[in-house]
């Protein structure tokens, strides 16, 4: 018999699936343990992330609170009458700037009411708006006027 005309047998064969199946199990645990560091990864980079994000808003609003004290010293000089004005509790300006954010908004409003623009400036924008309304009806003609001209070049 000659070996190099040799027929693989039954066993050759089961450890060939056998050597293949160890190898991608092999495989299949070198991908997954990558996967999962790349997780890890991902959610470290995640949580230092929301870390980062936390300290800057954190400083934004401790920014925001000194801002508002310094206007709410300058308008009303003491606590007790900022307390009195707001109607309210407060222990410090810090606590009367954190309950009435608002109020340095409405210290920052300019006095005197600004008036409404004047009706000139909206009839303009009527008028405006009505010679585009004009437009775009003559332009929906045209288009309205191809329509028909393809429909009956299709139907002849």
């Amino acid at each position: 018999m000659n070996a190099s005309k040799h027929r693989p047998t039954m066993g050759d064969r089961l450890r060939e699936v056998a050597d293949r199946l160890t190898t991608e199990r092999e495989v299949q645990i070198k991908a997954t343990a990558r996967i999962l560091g790349a997780a890890a990864q991902m959610a470290q980079n995640h949580d230092r992330l929301i870390a980062e994000v936390s300290d800057m808003v954190q400083e934004d609003l401790a920014t925001q609170t000194a801002r508002r004290v310094a206007q709410l010293q300058e308008e009303f000089g003491t606590l007790k009458a900022a307390k009195a004005h707001f109607g309210g509790k407060a222990r410090s300006w810090q606590d009367l700037a954190a309950k009435w954010p608002s109020a340095v908004e409405v210290l920052a409003l300019p006095a005197a009411v600004t008036e409404p623009p004047p009706t000139v400036s909206l009839e303009s924008q009527l008028q405006e708006l009505q010679v585009q309304v004009g437009q775009l009806q003559g332009q929906i003609s045209v288009l309205q006027q191809a329509v028909a001209r393809l429909q009956a070049s299709v139907n002849t």
